[in-house]
């Protein structure tokens, strides 16, 4: 997994969460990885998250690493940079 980027707005490292065991956030789905800013003080606090279904088959969920994989590609990704 690639190394998080700082927070675009505060320069503080977020914290990346991967976990399957969290309660629903809405009827169908359960937070499978979760980047957040965690700096108090910064005023946006930006987060990104990816979810999995619940009810569906384990081979057509995303493991945790390819659910933090993603979630870091996406928090990474910045306006403007080329990959």
């Amino acid at each position: 997994m690639s190394e998080l980027k700082p927070c675009p707005f505060c320069g503080v490292v977020p914290t990346l969460q991967s976990r399957t065991d969290m309660p629903p956030y809405t009827e169908n789905s359960v937070l499978v990885a979760f980047v957040a800013c965690d700096n108090s003080a910064c005023m946006v606090r930006p987060s990104i998250a990816c979810y999995g279904e619940w009810g569906m088959p384990k081979s057509g969920q995303l493991s945790n690493g390819e659910a933090s994989e993603q979630v870091s590609y996406a928090w990474n990704t910045r306006a403007g940079e080329s990959k």
